[in-house]
């Protein structure tokens, strides 16, 4: 099994790599990545804590292994994620990894998927497709993201982040006519998405049956 590797040198944030088994031996070949952002229960300095949802969870499982991204999944010390910090830090993996630029796809839960959000706007063509999860954005932005593609999540039952703040910013983007935008609402409560079949269900759209069809070119 390829455990994540924990790295904690880097000026900006800490965080989790998870290199594809491929990464070593095919030493020429660029390769896809898929950024996480954590909610705000993983808040803090132990990196261990972000394993327990979303990316850093699927890839840490075995029947994962030959998960064919690089993942990074930073590490807020503080509440909120800022994208000028987070464009930085992604310029610093972009040049200490093989990174195919054309393939970075973004994620998030929680107040990671109102980080999504925030970033995409900030440079909405760095990234080939994003899937925020239980997040949100002011609507009056959305011409900003008009063009990329979103799969989006919520849970119906959410009463931490509530759904209606999907529902806005979905509204906004489909009435600019965005035909890449896709929204699940499950008819579950999603905290963390701690639920085991929420889980597995995630690992199907992380793998190449959504995102990989996608590149900023």
């Amino acid at each position: 099994m390829r455990l994540q590797q924990e790295i904690t040198n880097n000026p900006l944030y800490r965080y989790l790599l998870f290199l594809p088994k491929s990464y070593e031996t095919q030493t020429t070949k660029q390769f896809p990545l898929i950024i996480f952002l954590h909610g705000a229960g993983e808040i803090g300095t132990k990196l261990g804590k972000i394993k327990k949802n979303g990316i850093p969870n699927i890839v840490e499982r075995d029947e994962n292994e030959d998960f064919p991204f690089i993942t990074v999944s930073p590490q807020c010390s503080s509440y909120g994620w800022e994208p000028r910090q987070l464009s930085k830090f992604l310029t610093n993996i972009e040049n200490t990894y093989r990174i195919n630029k054309n393939k970075i796809y973004l994620t998030g839960i929680s107040m990671g998927g109102f980080g999504t959000f925030d970033w995409l706007c900030y440079e909405p063509n760095r990234f080939a497709a994003a899937i925020p999860i239980c997040g949100g954005l002011d609507p009056n932005k959305a011409i900003k993201i008009k063009n990329v593609p979103i799969w989006n999540f919520h849970g119906a039952l959410d009463d931490i982040i509530p759904q209606r703040y999907s529902d806005i910013i979905i509204k906004a983007l489909r009435g600019l006519k965005n035909v890449n935008i896709q929204f699940i609402q499950m008819q579950i409560m999603i905290v963390g998405l701690k639920l085991m079949t929420i889980q597995k269900f995630m690992i199907g759209y992380y793998n190449m049956n959504w995102i990989i069809l996608y590149n900023n070119k």
